[in-house]
């Protein structure tokens, strides 16, 4: 026996309380060295756990799920450096949320070590909310917001307390969190509040803004390049009971007939 064994074995004994010779040629039997810790995951990251397990002769390890086996599979990855063991599990998601055995066998005996995984929930924040837009009719506007949240929310549009579903208004999802809602050739009839609820399973936020809508005579800067879509930057001034109304310059993808209708304004 090499000193790096008698050195494994002498910290054995200590941390088991193995101190004849008759134990130590029997075998030792398994114990958790590091055991599992308890995990708290966002939904779609990746878990592992991590833990160190020693015995003589050296452990079989096996890992359960609220008491089902796991294997390896293409979201599952099991590895074993020596003492040192860990399961991942990629992408997680709510149906891998419960508790977590780690079972050690040899002949001597066996050792479990155990740890609950819950996937981790934030609520919707608003980063960015809706503001207030005074358009020209004929124009096209986008109202957006900007919120994060763990699982990822959704949103749902309304106009002036109903819920939006004419095909008119075009409902975007950029990048996670970011929501847009586009209306391509605005009307009197657009006018109103607009509100976005948006929610996950953690909770619930909205966020509001006013749309108002004027006649205008619209600006336009720059040549209109070729091709079928262009990203087009425009201003406009509304005019309106006698009082010039100017609105920030906005960027718009737009079709090369919707441009050229807006120039015959």
């Amino acid at each position: 026996m090499n000193v790096e064994e008698n050195q494994i074995l002498s910290q054995a004994r200590g941390s088991l309380g193995l101190s004849t010779l008759q134990e130590k040629v029997q075998g030792i039997p398994p114990a958790f060295l590091k055991p599992l810790m308890k995990k708290n995951v966002f939904e779609n990251d990746t878990l592992t756990f991590y833990a160190e397990v020693f015995g003589l002769p050296s452990p079989q390890v096996n890992w359960f799920r609220n008491k089902t086996q796991l294997v390896a599979d293409d979201r599952v990855t099991i590895e074993r450096d020596g003492d040192s063991i860990s399961l991942t599990i990629q992408n997680v998601t709510r149906a891998d949320q419960g508790e977590y055995i780690c079972e050690a066998v040899n002949y001597v005996g066996e050792a479990r070590s155990v740890a609950v995984f819950q996937v981790t929930e934030t609520p919707p924040k608003c980063i960015i909310p809706l503001t207030d837009v005074t358009a020209a009719v004929g124009t096209p506007v986008i109202l957006q917001c900007l919120v994060n949240g763990k699982p990822n929310p959704t949103a749902e549009w309304y106009k002036d307390g109903d819920r939006i579903t004419d095909s008119r208004y075009i409902i975007q999802v950029k990048t996670a969190g970011h929501f847009n809602l586009l209306i391509t050739n605005v009307t009197q009839s657009d006018a109103g509040e607009y509100k976005c609820i948006i929610q996950n399973t953690a909770g619930c936020i909205e966020t509001a803004a006013l749309l108002k809508v004027c006649t205008a005579s619209l600006i336009v800067t720059g040549k209109i390049p070729k091709g079928p879509h262009l990203n087009y930057r425009y201003a406009y001034m509304c005019l309106r009971e006698r009082e010039l109304y100017t609105n920030t310059v906005l960027y718009c993808e737009l079709s090369r007939s919707s441009v050229e209708g807006m120039l015959s304004l």
